[in-house]
């Protein structure tokens, strides 16, 4: 027989084993699981629900249902609020200058425009001012100009830098200079943005980033859902370990024409990313909305090589 010392614990063990059984079959928990699974199960459902949510396909809208009038309430709400905040950038704008420089002269035009860019960091009106060249092709450079305001890129051409840069690579150019002017949409908040006045350690260390820039031309009328789709899978994106930006752009002279500059820590980021479920569901869900076939280009980092002024400054406010 058991010590009564002994067997009046285990029946209370018994007792409290009885009481959470019942429990667990009241909730729908089985108990032939282990504990983790018994704990996951629960989770699963609203875990279901918020992925469903943030991968279900906008679909055409067709006269005047429900869906396209609950659709339609949402869609001028994710770009609206992408731009709402004290510190937004609704006067930011990004202007992008293509350039096609003669063989030989890569080198001198980087270091040029490198110089060019320390010197317009610095000017008021200047966000930030990117240097970057073909992946495919050193010929071919990108100058990506983030300007805090409308008055500031004329200001930034009467400086002395700026006439100092054009008169010096005026016979480097293979093909004159191009340039597209267009709206911040993505991220919202200029600390996203504007490159920072201080950096630690780790921020300050140079590093290679693989800039991946996407065109498409949305269909007239569909560029709201357009960036609705945009807009979510960037913010899912932003948060990966190894995507530095995920910038949603619109063209000022062009309602249709938008352009995605995504910024990658190394080659292997690029590729999860471009691989992943969420990535995949959002060119599934705006295919239906462009008119052509999306434009793809890859780019190398000249300047800045700091990762610091690379990456946003707040993943979770953008």
């Amino acid at each position: 027989p058991l010590d009564t010392r002994v067997a009046g614990p285990l029946l209370l063990l018994a007792a409290a084993a009885v009481v959470m059984l019942t429990s667990f079959a009241s909730r729908g928990v089985s108990v032939l699981k282990s504990p983790a699974v018994a704990v996951r199960r629960p989770l699963r459902a609203p875990l279901q629900g918020a992925r469903s949510a943030i991968r279900m396909p906008v679909s055409l809208p067709v006269g005047n249902s429900p869906l396209r009038c609950l659709r339609s309430q949402s869609s001028a709400s994710i770009a609206t609020r992408a731009q709402a905040g004290s510190a937004d950038t609704r006067d930011y704008l990004s202007v992008h200058v293509f350039v096609n420089v003669k063989e030989g002269t890569e080198e001198d035009f980087a270091d040029a425009s490198v110089l060019n860019a320390i010197n317009s960091a610095e000017e008021p009106g200047v966000a930030r001012f990117d240097v970057l060249q073909n992946s495919n092709d050193p010929l071919k450079f990108v100058l990506v100009e983030v300007y805090k305001n409308g008055d500031a890129p004329a200001a930034h051409k009467e400086t002395e830098h700026y006439a100092a840069w054009r008169d010096r690579v005026a016979d480097m150019m293979a093909t004159p200079r191009s340039a597209a002017k267009m709206e911040v949409v993505f991220p919202a908040k200029t600390t996203n943005w504007d490159y920072p006045s201080t950096m630690d350690d780790d921020e300050s260390e140079e590093q290679e980033v693989f800039c991946h820039h996407i065109t498409a031309r949305v269909v007239d009328g569909l560029q709201e859902a357009f960036l609705d789709a945009t807009i979510a899978n960037a913010r899912t994106s932003m948060v990966e370990d190894g995507v530095a930006r995920f910038d949603v752009l619109k063209h000022a002279d062009d309602e249709q024409q938008f352009m995605l500059v995504r910024v990658f820590k190394s080659a292997e980021a690029k590729a999860i990313q471009e691989s992943s479920m969420h990535e995949k569901q959002w060119k599934e869900d705006v295919a239906q909305y462009l008119e052509g076939p999306l434009g793809q280009a890859d780019f190398s980092n000249i300047f800045p090589t700091e990762i610091g002024r690379w990456e946003y400054r707040s993943k979770l406010a953008a």
